[in-house]
């Protein structure tokens, strides 16, 4: 009882020892260091975009003409604007030139003239004692802005000249302006349902957990592979071998590299978190209705179990299939299946992020290597029993066993072997005679 609680000791502490040499190993390197100061840099960038363009434009408000007519509605859009403080157009009359065509002609040379934006054209009306309730904006480029505002302007000041016409009081005007609010709420079974600042916070969730799974996958798993091969192709795996054990070398490497991976991602996160306190950052993130205190704390647990699933399912993959390769100009061979069944995991996800109670979302959501992020999906924007979820954490968690165990006699025997790639009959007679 003693010695094997001191041999369990023993390897705990080699397994340490491997687990602080790796950390250590890839944390101290240039390009690590250059890498995370980059993302870090432009993680910054990105969400300062708005407020970069918002510094480079020039805040003036569009210059629009409006040629003559005679309902009044043009002469109330210009009252409408004028009485704001910070007007987002600036209405310009056109002077009548005695005809239709000649009134166009000069709004037309205006705008070329770059004294108007674009110009705003009412078709004649029979009953000239009718209010317009149509207009044609027409610019060199038609900016959405300008004329999503101008049409809710021209509403809004045609329904008080309607109200008026009609002599409504101003609590029936301010009856009739008030709009009428649909809120969506998607229903599950087994809970109240979720608001769309929730489904929207969770699809930001999921997008999160693709990209650090693709980079973890391609970056994590690539280093754990070509740091076994260096060590191969430099013979220094002959000395480590006599004295760690295979599989705590493999899995110390593992847990290594990902430390080193989880380090990185702190840090992206920590920057994003300091941009998003900044106060015009929340007000963008306002804007948009996103609302991220809408997560719960058991959406966040399962964000992280299913990333780490994620992660050591395809690790062990890598990590075996480094260890039967001795040069590391032969790793992209041996590493492209798994990139390629990594790049289909990452696509059918991000396919399935609008539609996650479709029936291949819900099979796959039990197939390792697609179920941490389908699962976690499903979670998110719909109601899986709890069962469901049950079964696939158990799926995943007998795959990264039975994997890591093959991965281990893989390992194991392919670490110490050199020359020319092991063939597939020569790694099926290590897993079933190691």
């Amino acid at each position: 009882m003693i010695s094997s609680s001191r041999r369990w000791v023993k390897t705990v502490n080699r397994l340490g020892s491997v687990i602080r040499f790796t950390f250590w190993s890839q944390a101290r390197t240039k390009g690590y260091k250059i890498g995370t100061i980059f993302f870090v840099i432009l993680i910054t960038v990105g969400m300062h975009v708005p407020l970069i363009i918002q510094a480079l434009s020039s805040g003036k408000p569009a210059k629009v003409g409006v040629l003559p007519e005679t309902s009044g509605i043009a002469a109330a859009l210009q009252q409408f604007y004028a009485m704001q403080e910070e007007p987002k157009i600036e209405i310009i009359p056109i002077e009548d030139q005695g005809s239709a065509q000649a009134n166009e002609q000069l709004a037309k040379e205006m705008m070329f003239a770059d004294e108007l934006d674009g110009y705003l054209v009412f078709p004649k009306r029979g009953d000239q004692s009718t209010i317009a309730s149509e207009a044609e904006y027409r610019a060199k480029k038609v900016r959405t802005k300008v004329l999503e505002e101008l049409q809710s302007a021209l509403h809004y000041v045609r329904l008080n000249m309607v109200a008026q016409h009609l002599q409504l009081s101003a609590e029936q005007l301010a009856d009739l302006n008030t709009p009428f609010i649909v809120q969506s709420v998607h229903v599950s079974e087994n809970d109240e349902g979720k608001s769309d600042a929730q489904i929207a916070a969770t699809v930001i969730f999921v997008f999160v957990m693709l990209s650090m799974l693709f980079g973890s996958t391609f970056g994590g798993g690539s280093m754990v592979a070509s740091e076994v091969s260096a060590e191969k192709s430099s013979r220094v795996m002959e000395i480590l071998i006599t004295s760690v054990k295979p599989l705590v070398q493999m899995f110390g490497k593992i847990i290594g590299v990902f430390l080193v991976g989880f380090l990185q991602l702190l840090i992206y996160a920590a920057t994003v978190i300091v941009n998003l306190l900044l106060p015009y950052n929340r007000d963008a993130f306002a804007a948009v209705e996103i609302d991220l205190s809408a997560l719960s704390f058991s959406l966040l647990g399962y964000f992280i179990l299913f990333y780490l699933i994620g992660y050591f399912s395809y690790a062990v993959m890598f990590a075996g299939a480094g260890s039967i390769v001795s040069r590391t100009e032969d790793l992209g061979h041996v590493l492209s299946p798994i990139m390629i069944l990594s790049l289909v995991t990452f696509y059918v996800a991000l396919l399935s992020v609008s539609n996650a109670d479709a029936m291949y979302v819900e099979i796959l959501s039990f197939v390792p290597l697609f179920s941490p992020v389908l699962m976690f999906l499903r979670i998110g924007m719909s109601d899986p029993a709890w069962w469901e979820v049950g079964a696939a954490l158990l799926v995943n968690f007998a795959f990264i066993g039975v994997v890591g165990w093959l991965a281990a006699k893989v390992y194991r025997a392919g670490v110490l072997m050199y020359g020319n790639r092991p063939s597939m009959k020569d790694l099926w007679k290590i897993i079933r005679y190691d």
